[in-house]
């Protein structure tokens, strides 16, 4: 479950599931994302991974480090980036 914090490029199905259940696993209170997460998966998986990465993004200024694993990830799921 390496990919549960930070999915990677070329990530298996399992790993995208890992990743999703890990963000819909926190407190919805402590989650800003949270609706828009669930709204996501309600279309499919490969939405809501897509989400929460675009969001991920959009807030990269506050994270201490961006991963690699982000950058890559988000060029192939992100709208726009690439």
């Amino acid at each position: 479950m390496r990919c549960h914090t930070t999915l990677r490029a070329g990530s298996s199905l399992l790993d995208r599931v890992g990743f999703v259940a890990d963000k819909l696993s926190w407190d919805p209170a402590d989650a800003p994302y949270h609706a828009d997460l669930v709204a996501a998966l309600g279309q499919s998986l490969d939405e809501a991974v897509r989400c929460f990465l675009e969001w991920t993004w959009q807030e990269r200024a506050r994270l201490p480090v961006v991963h690699p694993w982000l950058r890559e990830a988000c060029k192939e799921f992100c709208t726009g980036r690439g």
